[in-house]
């Protein structure tokens, strides 16, 4: 290779304006971005596991719709087995009439005060009655297999001649208006 020739200087020309343009590209416009490449590599990852997320749940919504509409179906027939303020005297003649069919005599029916929990209320009502066994017995499963919720706590028993005498609680809950998944807005 002859340095002398022409041809030969004029490659070497170019070869060496070839390296220094990419040595001055390199320092001052590509190592001044470097940090701005790898924060948008960055973003770039992040907003495409983003759209990945979306894309997963776009997928599911319709799955996520029917457990909607099964978790509303469900509320739906829980609200029917807690009374309204409006329902509360029926109930309580059910218990009344439960009772009597039972063959039980009451001694004591009092409703007490009204108990505000979260989304719903308890409304305790005071019973004692007197009855055979099997008419406590009968009466007990009654006041369970009513269509609305009535649960039965505290309960004394006390043997009274040839009878049974027992006192409970028959707690009946009340839905509130605030909140619950009536609130919830529609899909």
């Amino acid at each position: 290779m002859d340095l002398r020739d022409p041809k030969v200087q004029k490659n070497l020309l170019v070869i060496i304006a070839a390296v220094l343009i990419l040595v001055l590209f390199y320092f001052f416009s590509y190592s001044r971005n470097r940090a701005k490449i790898v924060t948008m590599r960055d973003e770039l990852a992040s907003r495409n596991a983003q759209i990945e997320q979306a894309r997963v749940a776009a997928m599911r919504i319709d799955e996520m719709r029917a457990e909607l509409d099964q978790l509303l179906r469900q509320w739906e027939r829980v609200k029917q087995m807690l009374p309204s303020d409006r329902e509360i005297p029926d109930l309580i003649k059910s218990i009344t009439n439960v009772g009597n069919r039972a063959g039980t005599g009451f001694l004591l029916f009092r409703p007490l005060p009204v108990v505000p929990v979260e989304f719903y209320s308890e409304l305790p009502i005071e019973i004692r009655v007197r009855g055979g066994y099997h008419e406590i017995a009968s009466f007990l499963s009654a006041i369970a297999n009513l269509p609305r919720i009535v649960n039965v706590r505290n309960m004394t028993m006390s043997r009274a001649e040839e009878e049974i005498e027992i006192g409970f609680q028959a707690v009946t809950y009340l839905l509130t208006e605030q909140g619950g998944p009536g609130a919830l807005p529609e899909p």
